[in-house]
This record gives structure tokens, sequence and C-alpha cells, in this order.
């Protein structure tokens, strides 16, 4: 509840994380995630998509070198990303990210469900706002329930 606080705190972690473990290692990831949750909670939607965006950057050059992108860390930013987008009103890249991130979690039921559930209520969201009804209705089929809006 003390954003203002969080977020300060989560500047200066930012680059000692980093500096602890390598800027490719989880936990940085994970504080670039935090930091963009913090911006977004202070309407700082730019920086909160810049941080974001540095993170995917990171995860698609891991996953070139690695026969296994896929981990829980990239379908969450993706997802994460995809909400600050749509809330900056880029529904197209919104759509794609969120679409991305929505196969992901198809492809991994032992990733966390309470993340799944935002990634598929985040596409859901997109597609209402881009009036997609096709995609509504197939996402619909697919998860009746999960498909709440986004937090």
């Amino acid at each position: 509840g003390h954003h203002d606080q969080a977020l300060t705190l989560r500047e200066e972690v930012l680059p000692l994380s980093g500096k602890l473990t390598g800027p490719e290692h989880p936990a940085p990831l994970g504080a670039m995630n935090s930091l963009a949750l913090s911006y977004v909670h202070a309407g700082r939607l730019a920086e909160a998509e810049a941080s974001l965006y540095q993170a995917l950057n990171i995860l698609r050059k891991q996953s070139v070198s690695n026969a296994s992108p896929d981990n829980p860390t990239l379908g969450l930013i993706l997802h994460h990303l995809a909400e600050v987008l749509l809330k900056r009103e880029n529904l197209s890249e919104a759509r794609s990210l969120a679409r991305e991130a929505a196969a992901l979690y198809r492809r991994h039921s032992d990733w966390p469900q309470n993340e799944r559930n935002h990634a598929l209520g985040i596409l859901a969201a997109v597609l209402t706002e881009l009036k997609d009804e096709k995609g509504l209705e197939a996402l619909r089929r697919e998860q009746p329930v999960s498909t709440t809006s986004p937090r």
C-alpha cells in the first residue's frame, strides 16, 4: 500500500541486483518487473513500458542461445507489458504480446495459475477494446472462467 516508498526502494534495488548476479540473471529481471509495477501504480506508464521492454529484450536474447526459451519470467513480462500497452492504448502491440503470453501459459500448466489467469484476462481486455468478437469467443470457449478483466 506504500507505493511511493516501494518505487523508491525498487529504483535503488535494480542496479544492485544486476551487480550481484549479472543483468541476465532472473533476479534483475524480477526487479525490472517489480519496478515496472511500481511505475504503473504511480501512473508512470512510459517508464513501466521501458522497464518491461528492457527485461523482454534480455529474455529474447537469452532465448536465442537457449534450446528451451520458455520460462515463467518470460510469461510474466509479456503479459505485464501487454497490460501497460493496453493502458497506453497501443492495442496492436498489446494483442501480439498478450497472445504470446497466453500461448506460453497454455503450454506450461505448471506455471502459476494466478498469473495464467491474469494473462488470459489481459488478452480478453485487449480483444474487447479491439472489438474482436471472434477472438473473444475463441478465448471464452477455451477458458470460460479465467478470462476476467485485468487487475
